[in-house]
């Protein structure tokens, strides 16, 4: 705990200096400052922190009160210091007053007193460090945390924890923001640098070893659970009985020890880690997890036997809980209507548990148990009743089923099916039938004409017949006072019913036509419309507004049997039509079933006689419209036809309604009866099932053009409206939510021009928009946002809307002017809104409207302009089969796309690729009939309504362009290709673009800019940053391939550069490495009969979320593709479609693009990535069951229309113009949008299931494999923008000449005759109801085996390729390579040398390097290390540990040798470089023996004969490399010797000053190859330089480097670390001062560390890989504890480049002893006898389970181990017990001994 605060005085301290550094300008003198801190400890360690701190600063003067006190001062300049005066070693608080009181010194210094208690003779008129503005203050606090934990090098895990304490600090009303001790957990380990495994509890956490393997945004949400379990169980343990208050949360065992640690005193939370309490949490709940459960639908209700009589549910039989709450749900009462008079009724119920006899206790019923289902047997005599309770014995719920059975009609007693209740006590003669919720109307038996009318009294009998309807009224003064029941009686002829009305209301539920829809298929039955109530077995529903008048017009429709109607302001009439007399027949008889079963077209299900109607009626009109001929002029009776079933508005919206009675709505349900599981559809996509774009346009009888309009409350009915008519522009559903977005894109991208410039008004201009409701409920919709994140109204953003129209109609924008109305307008259009009045203020106060003329020569400017373009009716002759198809799964969802067809954009229904089924045919003739309705024109069955806009339309748009940054085209009736030509539009730039908010096969909305320029700029800056040449034509091409890619991306470079401050975002950098990988992935696939089409997947699950395929289970959802859990790819999807068309494959292949230095760890996680989302696309479109399910339908079917408009995209900006896109836009198109296609894995053998490419900063060649399914693509980091100005077809001819850097390319490797032979085994190749399982062929189950065959099959194959070189060939097949050759200086050896030379025969090089160990004390078998070898060790980091006197140098010495001798065994032969820090001389020139055995070269820290100022040049371009050499330089000796800021900025400048001396200039790198400074350049410039003060620890530092003469000064002798690093080379530091040591293990470790990144990553050969240096620092505690980053950054990164690291050391604890922890970068231990040892070091070394039997015995036998002895862990296997091959044994058997 001490060691703990001492961080915490510490950072005291440092702030204590910090603020008066900072104000030392604004320091006066005589100033008198105080902190009053919590207690006397802590003023002892802040004073003891800041004695220590000003002293390591240089900044420590004294400061003496006449001759009774002395105490420090902060220096702050050379006539100011701060005197500290504290309240402690015997000072008084009368003395602290008496100095407060004194001048201090002639130059009055300032004083600074620190107490632990507030008196105000001390404090009054001193500036008070913790008051308001004050470093201390509460506020202050708070905000300098949360500063340093977004700036400190914190892992996500600390930072996330560290976040959320503070925020429970915040929160909590009980602690004292004021009190620094408050938050001294936090600011310990913010001075420390890392959470320790201690610190959880102080935060009221259970110690939680998962919480790294969290994705950042589940952090959260994992800490506040852990908290919440620990705050419950530690009041518990402090406050309550244990066993009481947990038994029902946590298993026996768990409680037990907290029983045991609260007895011994002991914290319980010890030795339990959060996952381990959770454990016993889920143990438990996993028992109580299958309670007894009895669902309404496992009762069924019988007469002898289910096949003899069934009482028919919700008709014979209704079941009625008592109400919502999980206790009443299981209170059921079941009514059961008996009126055929059967004599025994049985009540089956089904369980999910077997049930007890032991829990059932019956009255009025016999009952039957047989496991898990029980039969209640019933006599029924008139009224029965009958009580069954099951009341487990265990903690499963109770039970009670309470059962009515009368013997009269179900109409008898219809009115109270919704509210009824069974009251049946044990006394079983008391029971009743209660009537709840009831009107002040009853009526008994309705809907006779022989009405009785009664008042209601209580205990009364009444009398209602079977032919009699008795009607009772009540008052309030009828009921009960004291009971609030009225009690009565009904006699139905011999049946008495006791019947009892309850005063109780019921919450009526609201139903929406969705809803509707919904129910009615997940049921299979429908619902019925009483008197306006909707009524579904015992439930009761209610409508809303508009579905509500959808609802009451089909029912006039059909109580008046009208084939159609007119509806005005005031009422609806019948419009008579004259039809064919057997449409008629047909219509009425199918609307006499609706009026028979009382139900309603948008409430009926299809079945039984009421679906053979429908068969029938659809059947009759479809035979009568297909007598129509070519030619034919319609008849009054056909017309008549167009408008059966129709509601025709007559008032001012003059709009026309199809209802579900239509013909063509009819036939669209029966083809939704033909698939499964509809009812299970989401409430989004039930949207897209709709038959209203199989006709987007009619005409009424005076021929005026109506278009389709979206609604959203009657998905059933469609609705039209005048073309003409502008109040509908802008009226699409999806509006409001595009305006709400796109102001909030803009604002996001243009950050600065409201937050920097301080511009609250965005200015909007609407041009076409109509009466522009959706754009102001779109506004509401952005307010309503804001204001859940800024509640300050004040700060809420202005608006002002110029209006551009031709007329003066109506505009919604009218209401702002009066309140009342606006407040009325957001009750009836608004959602989410809590405050009507609120918002009607913000709206009036914040939007300025002004109605101006589209006439005007100039528009107002504006940040956005929304625009819908005008369109006029088609007057030639469009034919349909000329026209794309809008439609998909035989017409169940449709669209109108617009198509470019002879300069015109035409927008209407077409059947080119559209599949022919009885409504996609019936909605042919209906559209052709239209085209001619009402008119002498002749029919031509292929010709149809269309609108039309030219593609040389100049109308608005120049003024548009010229006024307004962005212009958003609204359900624009034109695609992509309309802003890419014509001179209006030569300067425009498509940055946005959506298709998600609707089921139109359009576009929703297409964004575009004349302002183009800066996203060109930013295109070029990139580029240019990266060294690549990019002309004008590259930059189109590059912007075009963004568009073609991601509506999305290009709209959020600009955005992304601004909140970055620089052009190489990661966003940038991120979106064209993707792109990049396109172009390379369309050159790498190229196959002649596969087209590939890349998706953005991020592109995918934004579009999808809109069009409502991605919600929490959805098929495409986040979730379901396994993006929630972190390791998932999101940048492409590469889709291969082959054919021929009448067996269509489509292949899934995830692509993962990684850009920077990518080690192994990025790589592998980006493996898991591609898998997971190959498997999650596979469980999505083609899951192992309900494959053939209607929304996994309509899935498929949003992924196809992807996969199609990609293909339109790629082919309109010519992107790979050699493929043959075409094949899919027209020759598979049909196919692929009615389900006539299957999924395959034959291409994963090939490929792999996915690619990773890896873009990588040090990487210097291209190189591929495929390893673990996934294929691996690197290349360097430049090329991830030099493909972003290449074509395809470039890249497919450079990899025509690299053929030897990759995996043989598929157009190699899969030939004609693979279709059917060559695929994955049958158990790979997943598959659903509509795919096929492709026959297999006999292959190895790795693609490197399949790739061998394909070797071996080229001759057989077209498409082989010439044979490779014999040399690569064998390399690629793991074949040997040429033996090392000796070069001059390897020969020659002198005789002295000769032992330190291995003499072994022809080395084996498919063994690799070899060290033994030891003998293995077990089985006496020897054990070897082999560092190169990756299958058994990932790198070669070694920790070797042992106290003085084990053996651990003999261990160490001797682990050194072999790796020198044994370097034949490298890679290649390559030749191993061992750099040896010697802290002891254990390796110097006093042990012969090891020289002699290693011919070791020793140097001594005396001009050593590298600079630590050289530049060292990497791969990768690294800018201003002179300042980041001098700032590392400055860096670790300000380490060393705790340099200040400012004695660090003064080194700083000296080291820039000695380059250019030297004419090396910082932003010239043609200067770098000059010759550098030494230290002895930097230490004349520091020494001449007389204004630099020369008392301070920085003129400590650097005389004594210069006195030393550590490093060579003459820049001539010194040569690059890596090239003396030849051999093995000894640093002897023994003898040196501690600083002289740590400084140049620091220095040569940093210069090290950067020339290892300059070298390159190593080979690799099969599994070896070449090893090229090695590191080992003896005695490593010394340096270890200093935290030096270069150290553990080698660790860390060094198996990249074939560097390992040996860390020798005499205590385990010294691997964690600092702000990171050593340990995780080892893999390798060797553990001798340690001294100070304990059990948590042996967990962490041996992975073993916290204070086990395991942990305790290796503790054990550490302490016991022997000299020369060790336990041994290399990677994950298990210890070996070993005697080691010391150093003397192995010398003893060398050759020349």
């Amino acid at each position: 705990m001490h060691n703990m605060l001492n961080e915490f005085y510490k950072y005291i301290a440092n702030n204590i200096i910090s603020y008066f550094q900072s104000h030392a300008d604004t320091i006066l003198p005589g100033e008198r400052y105080s902190l009053n801190l919590d207690t006397k400890e802590m003023v002892t360690g802040v004073v003891q922190a800041l004695f220590e701190k000003t002293k390591v600063d240089g900044i420590q003067g004294t400061y003496q009160y006449e001759t009774v006190y002395r105490t420090f001062t902060i220096q702050l300049s050379a006539n100011m210091e701060v005197v500290v005066a504290a309240k402690y070693k015997g000072v008084t608080e009368n003395f602290l007053t008496t100095l407060r009181n004194a001048e201090l010194t002639d130059q009055h210094f300032p004083i600074l007193m620190i107490t632990y208690s507030s008196i105000d003779t001390i404090t009054s008129g001193t500036g008070d460090l913790s008051a308001n503005g004050m470093p201390f203050h509460a506020t202050s606090i708070i905000s300098k945390i949360k500063d340093d934990i977004a700036t400190a090098q914190l892992s996500e895990s600390d930072q996330a924890l560290l976040e959320l304490e503070l925020e429970r600090k915040q929160k909590d009303r009980f602690s004292d923001h004021s009190s620094l001790y408050e938050y001294s957990n936090m600011l310990t380990v913010l001075g420390r640098g890392f959470v320790e495994k201690s610190d959880f509890a102080s935060f009221g956490l259970l110690y939680d070893d998962q919480l790294n393997a969290f994705p950042k945004d589940k952090l959260k949400g994992r800490l506040q659970e852990n908290h919440r379990v620990f705050d419950h169980i530690d009041w518990v343990v402090k406050h309550a009985n244990i066993e009481d208050s947990l038994e029902k949360e946590y298993d026996k065992q768990f409680i037990d020890r907290l029983v045991t640690a609260k007895k011994k005193g002991l914290p319980w939370h010890e030795g339990f880690t959060f996952e381990q309490v959770k454990g016993a949490h889920d143990r438990l709940e996993k028992k109580l997890n299958n309670p007894l459960e009895i669902q309404d639908e496992w009762i069924t209700v019988y007469s002898n036997s289910a096949l003899e009589y069934n009482f028919a549910p919700d008709q014979l039989v209704f079941i009625r809980p008592d109400g919502e709450t999980k206790a009443k749900l299981r209170r059921k009462n079941i009514l059961i209507y008996n009126p055929d008079l059967r004599s025994d009724v049985t009540v089956h119920l089904k369980s999910n548990i077997a049930i007890r006899d032991s829990w059932v206790d019956c009255i009025g019923a016999q009952y039957e148990l047989s496991s898990k289902e029980i039969n209640i047997n019933l006599k029924p005599e008139g009224c029965t009743f009958a009580r069954v309770a099951i009341v487990p014995s265990d903690e499963n719920p109770d039970y009670l089923i309470k059962i009515c059975v009368l013997n009269v009609r179900p109409q008898y007693l219809e009115n109270i099916q919704t509210n009824y209740r069974l009251d049946v006590p044990k006394f079983i003669k008391r029971s009743k039938i209660q009537i709840i919720g009831l009107n002040r109307i009853l009526a008994i038996n309705p809907g006779y004409e022989d009405v009785i009318t009664e008042s209601l009294k209580q205990g009364e009998k009444y009398s209602c017949n079977y032919n009699q309807t008795l009607q009772f009224s009540t008052s309030d003064e009828d009921i009960n006072s004291d009971s609030d029941t009225i009690d009565f009686q009904i006699k139905c002829g011999a049946v008495e019913i006791p019947l009892e009305i309850c005063d109780e209301a019921i919450k009526p539920v609201e139903i929406t036509g969705i809803r509707a829809f919904q129910l009615k298929y997940q049921n299979k039955r429908g619902m019925e419309y009483r008197d306006h109530r909707i009524i579904s077995g015992t439930k009761e529903y209610f409508a809303k507004a508009a579905f509500q008048e959808s609802l009451e017009r089909e029912n006039t429709l059909i109580q008046n049997k009208w084939l159609a109607a007119f509806d005005t302001i005031t009422e609806i009439s019948e419009c008579q039509l004259n039809i064919p007399e057997p449409v008629y027949t047909a219509y009425i008889n199918y609307i006499e079933e609706f009026k028979k079963m009382r139900q309603l077209p948008s409430l009926a299900y299809l079945s039984g006689s009421l679906l053979e109607r429908a068969k029938v009626y659809v059947s009759a009109v479809l035979e009568e419209l297909n007598k129509i001929q070519a030619g034919d002029t319609l008849s009054n009776e056909q017309n008549d036809l167009l408008r059966l079933g129709c509601i025709i508005m007559d008032h001012d919206e003059h709009t026309i309604a199809m209802s579900p009675l239509h013909p063509l709505n009819v036939a669209y349900q029966l083809a939704l009866l033909e698939e499964k599981n509809t009812g299970d559809v989401r409430d989004q996509l039930i949207e897209k099932l709709s038959a209203l774009y199989l006709v987007p346009y009619i005409k009424d009888k005076d021929k005026n053009l109506y278009h389709a309009i979206e609604q959203r409350h009657s998905p059933e009915w469609r609705l039209y409206a005048p073309l003409i008519n502008k109040s509908y522009r802008g009226s699409r559903n999806f509006v409001q939510k595009l305006v709400s977005d796109k102001i909030e894109q803009y604002i996001s991208h243009f950050t600065f021009l409201f937050d920097d410039l301080g511009n609250d008004t965005f200015c909007i201009n609407l041009v076409n928009m109509g009466d522009c409701r959706e754009v102001l409920l779109g506004l509401i919709q952005f307010f309503v946002k804001e204001l859940k994140t800024n509640t300050d109204l004040d700060q809420l953003m202005h608006f002002t809307i110029n209006i551009y129209s031709q007329t003066n109609g109506y505009n919604d924008f009218s209401v702002l002017s009066d309140q009342k109305k606006l407040r009325e307008y957001i009750e009836n259009y608004g959602r989410g809104i809590e405050d009507s009045g609120e918002m009607a203020l913000i709206l009036s106060k914040n939007i300025r409207c002004y109605y101006r003329s589209s006439k005007e020569a100039t528009y107002q400017y504006a940040h956005l302009a929304f625009y819908e373009m005008e369109s006029s009716e088609d007057r030639g002759t469009s034919r349909m089969d000329s026209i794309a198809t809008g439609m998909a799964l035989g017409g169940l969802i449709s669209g109108t796309p617009s198509v470019l067809n002879y300069d015109w954009y035409k927008t209407g229904f077409g059947t080119k690729f559209a599949k022919k089924t009885t409504l996609s045919q019936l909605a042919k003739i209906y559209n052709a009939m239209f085209r001619v309705a009402f008119s002498g024109s002749s029919y031509e069955p292929e010709s149809a309504i269309f609108t039309e806009i030219s593609r040389s339309e100049e109308g608005l748009l120049g003024k548009i362009y010229d006024s307004s940054n962005w212009v958003v085209f609204v359900d624009p009736k034109v695609d992509l290709s309309f802003f890419t030509a014509g001179q209006n539009h030569q300067d425009l730039t498509i940055i946005h673009y959506s298709d998600q908010y609707t089921s139109s096969s359009g576009y929703d909305d297409i964004t575009v800019t004349k302002k183009s320029q800066q996203y060109e700029e930013i295109i070029r800056e990139h580029l240019n940053r990266k060294g690549v040449h990019a002309d004008q034509a590259n930059i189109h091409d590059i912007i075009d391939l963004f568009n073609a890619v991601n509506g999305s991306w290009l709209l959020r470079l600009i955005s992304t550069k601004k909140l970055a401050g620089a052009v190489d975002s990661n966003f940038s950098r991120e979106k064209m490495s993707i792109l990049s990988a396109i172009k390379f992935c369309m050159a790498y696939y190229a196959h002649d009969r596969i087209i590939w089409v890349p998706i953005s997947l991020e592109e995918m699950l934004r579009v999808s979320g809109g069009a409502g395929y991605s919600q929490k289970e959805g098929l495409l959802s986040a979730k379901n593709l396994g993006f929630d859990k972190g390791a998932t790819c999101d940048d492409l999807l590469m889709v291969g479609i082959e054919g021929p068309v009448d067996d269509i494959k489509v292949y899934l292949h995830p692509v993962e693009v990684k850009i920077g230095v990518n080690p192994a760890s990025v790589i592998g996680k980006a493996k898991e990535q591609v898998l997971t989302t190959y498997r999650g696309f596979w469980n999505a479109l083609s899951p192992q069951s309900d494959g053939d399910t209607l929304e996994c339908k309509l899935t498929r079917n949003f992924f196809m229309q992807m996969v199609i408009v990609c293909c339109e995209k790629m082919k309109l900006y010519n992107i790979y113009p050699s493929e043959n896109w075409d094949l899919v836009l027209d020759t598979f198109r049909e196919a692929l949008l009615n389900e006539q296609y299957h999924f395959s894995t034959a291409m994963d053998p090939f490929l792999g299931k996915g690619t990773v490419f890896s873009f990588k900063t040090e990487a210097l060649n291209k190189k591929g494999e495929i390893q673990d399914e996934v294929c691996l693509l690197e290349f360097p980091e430049k090329m991830g923008s030099e493909f972003m100005v290449k074509s395809a077809e470039e890249i497919e001819c450079d990899l025509d000449h690299d053929s030897e850097d990759f995996p043989l390319r598929l157009k190699f490797q899969y030939s004609q005759n693979d279709s059917t032979s060559v695929t994955g085994s049958a158990e790979e190749c997943t598959t659903a109801m509509y795919c096929v399982t492709e026959a297999p062929l006999e292959l190895s189950d790795s693609p490197a085996d399949i790739k061998e065959q394909a070797f071996d099959q080229q001759e057989e194959e077209p498409y082989a390729i010439p044979s490779p070189n014999s040399e690569a060939t064998e390399e690629r097949n793991g074949g040997e390579t040429a033996p090392h050759e000796a070069s001059a200086e390897e020969v020659e050896q002198s005789d002295s040398s000769a032992l330190a030379e291995p003499s072994s025969p022809e080395p084996d090089h498919n063994r690799g390097m070899e060290v033994l160990f030891g003998t293995d004390l077990t089985n006496g078998e020897k054990l070897y290390w082999h560092p190169n070898n990756t299958n058994e060790i990932f790198h070669t980091n070694t920790g070797i540990i042992g106290t003085m006197g084990t053996g651990k140098t003999q261990f160490t010495k001797s682990m050194i040798t072999q790796l020198y001798r044994d370097q034949s065994h490298n890679f290649g032969g390559d030749s191993l470089g061992i750099l040896i820090f010697d802290y002891k001389g254990d390796y110097n020139e006093s042990k012969e023996d090891f020289i002699q055995a290693t011919n070791a070269k020793v140097l001594k820290p005396y001009h050593l004969p590298f600079n630590p100022l050289a530049l060292t040049r990497s791969q990768v371009f690294k800018p201003l490399l002179p300042i980041h050499t001098a700032n590392a330089f400055k860096d670790t000796l300000a380490k060393v010797y705790g340099l200040g800021a400012k004695q660090q900025n003064t080194l700083f400048s000296c080291i820039i000053q000695a380059y250019e001396e030297k004419g090396i200039k910082a932003g010239d790198p043609e200067t770098w190859d000059r010759v550098p400074p030494t230290f002895s350049t930097v230490y004349g410039i520091y020494a001449n330089d007389e204004d630099i003060k020369k008392t301070d620890s920085l003129a400590a530092a650097m005389d004594k480097l210069h006195q030393f003469q550590v490093f060579e000064g003459d820049p001539q002798k010194t040569e690059s670390l890596f090239d003396i690093l030849n051999g093995v080379i000894v640093i002897d530091l023994s003898g040196y001062d501690s600083d002289i040591q740590s400084l140049i293990v620091a220095i040569t470790l940093d210069l090290f560390y950067a020339q290892m990144q300059a070298a390159g990553s190593s080979k690799m050969n099969q599994q070896y890989r070449q090893l090229t240096k090695l590191i080992l620092v003896d005695e490593a505690d010394n340096f270890m504890s200093e935290g030096f980053p270069a150290l553990k950054k080698i660790l860390k990164e060094g198996r990249e480049f074939g560097v390992g690291t040996i860390l020798s050391t005499q205590f385990l604890k010294h691997f964690g002893a600092t702000d990171d922890d050593y340990a995780k970068y080892i893999l390798t231990w060797v553990v001798h006898n340690v001294a100070d040892l304990k059990l948590s070091d042996v967990e962490f070394v041996f992975k073993t389970e916290a204070k086990s039997l395991e942990t305790q015995k290796l503790f054990n036998d550490i302490k016991g181990l022997q000299k020369h002895h060790s336990i041994v862990k290399i990677g994950t296997a298990r210890p070996r017990y070993i005697a080691d091959h010391a150093f003397w044994e192995l010398f003893k058997d060398l050759p020349s001994n």
